[in-house]
Formats: structure tokens, sequence, C-alpha cells
């Protein structure tokens, strides 16, 4: 496998799985040096720090990996743990709030809001070489790097956001935040989306919900697709429900949602693992 190319101006596949492999990473609660180890392209003597956040009376649970060295920063968000339904509740709140370039999701908003001190206090620290910074998760933690990528660049618009790569985020915000955003970082934002991965469906568009960067689209060959068109999915999951049964759809929908899976029903991971190594 290749390094982690830090000087990325367009889409990379090879960062893209290493940003999955991160954000797989995470969810093993592996000490930042561990996740170091095993994210490739991070170069010797780097600085990390994790963020841990809990506020029980909010129900909020907000994990994040830093990770520094002289030619980038990762910020990798921890996601939805299907096992931790406190986090599963945090992702079906859909009510707002007001947020970077628009309206945003107010579960969402509460989860970055609780760790942002300690996170821009880390990337104080650690940026002292103008690296380009890199922001990814998976479910949760993708609807987080998104939202934190705005929030950076509403403190600052010179911040150098390398890129963010999500993996099944949820929906953050309304049309004026999609067209803000995308206006800023849309061009340097993929989010992935595997099959019929459920959660990339919430919250509902017709709540005014939507969906910010270019969609990469696994197939269910593991095919990666730019932008499918609305029918083409609807066309894939009728396929999906006849050959796995009606009964069968939510099971599917979940399991597809997985970052990482295994030879029979292979993850996020499993699939830009494949398509990275071409």
């Amino acid at each position: 496998m290749q390094p982690f190319q830090p000087h990325a101006t367009e889409f990379s596949i090879q960062n893209a799985y290493i940003l999955a492999r991160a954000s797989a990473n995470i969810y093993r609660n592996a000490n930042p040096s561990n996740l170091l180890s095993t994210s490739n392209g991070i170069t010797p003597g780097p600085q990390s720090r994790e963020v841990r956040i809990e506020n029980s009376n909010l129900n909020i649970h907000t994990h994040a990996s830093i990770l520094a060295d002289d030619a980038k920063i990762m910020i990798i968000f921890k996601g939805t743990n299907p096992s931790d339904l406190r986090h599963i509740l945090t992702d079906l709140r859909f009510d707002w709030t007001d947020g970077p370039f628009g309206q945003i999701h107010s579960g969402f908003a509460s989860a970055l809001a609780v760790a942002w001190n300690a996170i821009r206090q880390s990337l104080r620290e650690f940026h002292t070489n103008n690296q380009r910074i890199w922001l990814s998760g998976h479910s949760l933690g993708g609807a987080l790097a998104t939202l934190a990528a705005a929030a950076l660049l509403r403190e600052d618009p010179h911040t150098p956001i390398g890129g963010v790569y999500t993996f099944g985020q949820p929906r953050v915000g309304d049309e004026t935040f999609q067209h803000q955003f995308n206006t800023r970082l849309g061009n340097r934002t993929f989010r992935f989306v595997h099959h019929q991965d459920i959660i990339t469906r919430l919250p509902p568009k017709t709540f005014g919900y939507h969906h910010v960067g270019e969609m990469k689209y696994i197939d269910r060959d593991g095919r990666l697709l730019v932008n499918p068109p609305t029918w083409f999915r609807w066309v894939e999951k009728i396929n999906a429900g006849i050959e796995g049964g009606i009964s069968n759809i939510l099971k599917r929908d979940l399991t597809d949602h997985a970052i990482s899976g295994n030879e029979k029903r292979p993850g996020y991971l499993e699939h830009l693992k494949c398509l990275a190594s071409h």
C-alpha cells in the first residue's frame, strides 16, 4: 500500500483507505500510539492526543483522536457503535440549532461543542508547520468531522484543510448549510455510502436535512461510483430486497453501515482496501 498523501489536492483512494482504517481503529479504544502504528503514512515521532468527553446528563459521549506530524494533522472522530444505544439515540434526534453556515442537527452540534475547546487546544499545540488538516470519521464520527471542518473555517477562513473523508455519515444541516459548506469545501469533501447503508438516509430529507460534498457510492459488487442518480440506488435496493428477502431489508441496511466486516459481508474498510490495492 502507498503511504498517505498529505499534499493531495484532489480525491485520493489511498487517503480514503488510510482514513477508513483510522476510523475503524478508534472503535477499538486504541491509544493514539497504537492508532498511529496502524494508520500508514505518519512519520516517526508524531504528536498525538485523545479527546474523550462525556456528559451523562446530556447523554453526550464524544471521542476524537488527533494525530500530527510535520506534514499533516488528522482528526478522527469515533462514531456510532451498534452495541452502544447511547450513540444511536444521539444519531436519531432531528431538531435544529444555529451553526456555522446555517441550521444544523442539534444533537451533533452538542456532541462537537463539548469537545471543541480540547480539540482547538490540541490544534494550537500541534499546528506549528502550517500542516494540512484532514478530518474523518464513521457514522456519527463523519457528522462530527463535517461540522468540525465547518467550525474551523468559520473561525479562520484560511485554515488549511486538506480534506474531509467520511464513511456512512448522516445528514447534518439544512440547505443553506449545504450551499455554504460546498462553496468552501465541496471539492475536498468525500462522503462514502456503502450500498444500502440506512444511516446515510437519516435524518430524513423531508425534515429539511441535506448532504454535503461528493458522494462516493460503493455498490453491491464493490465498485466505486460518483454521485449515482437516485433511481440507480432504488434499483439496487429493489434488487437487494428480491435476493435477500423483504424481511431481511433492515438487517442488511444496518449491516451495510458497518465500518468493517468480513470476507462474506465486507464493510467500508474491506471494500476500500480492495479499491486502493488496484
